[in-house]
């Protein structure tokens, strides 16, 4: 077979392909499907309005009876200013914990106002009713927290905000 006869043969055969390619691509091109965005759209929901009611999640100290806390302080001890590990785990594997003793008073107003302030200032913490100076009072404390390091640093800017006497207590159990 010469040249000319194998571009003669050739040719057609890819003009040929070629055309059937692009008829192909038109086709396809040309069977976009159409979306119904008339009926496939569901209904709106209907959203109404509705009032919360929020109320104090806290039950009231006055109570005659008092629930045993957590942080009771029975089990809270001064802390070792010498030989304190900074943060770690207990024999019972959970983490040890301080509390930051701000104030003791008498009745619950009072510690419900230092409690307002503390809080307006960042400070997160609780009151516990037990025995202040031979009665029964409120304790005020600032925590609790798993690292001593950050209560040590709450420590001195509370005493320095609130001109207050405060006292670094552990929890053990």
């Amino acid at each position: 077979m010469t040249r000319d006869l194998k571009l003669q043969v050739i040719a057609p055969a890819m003009l040929a392909a070629s055309v059937l390619i692009a008829i192909l691509v038109l086709v396809s091109l040309s069977k976009v499907p159409s979306v119904d965005r008339s009926s496939r759209i569901p209904a709106p929901p209907e959203i109404v309005a509705i009032q919360l009611v929020v109320q104090d999640a806290r039950p009231s100290p006055l109570l005659d009876k008092v629930a045993t806390s957590l942080l009771s302080p029975n089990k809270l001890v001064p802390v070792d200013k010498k030989n304190t590990v900074m943060f770690g785990l207990e024999n019972d594997v959970l983490p040890k914990i301080w509390v930051l003793q701000v104030g003791d008073v008498n009745d619950i107003g009072g510690a419900d106002d230092m409690l307002s302030t503390l809080h307006k200032a960042g400070y997160k913490g609780f009151i516990d009713r037990g025995e202040v100076s031979k009665n029964n009072g409120y304790r005020l404390y600032v925590g609790p927290k798993i690292d001593l390091r950050i209560l040590r640093q709450e420590k001195l800017a509370i005493e320095k905000k609130f001109s207050v006497k405060t006292e670094i207590l552990r929890y053990v159990r």
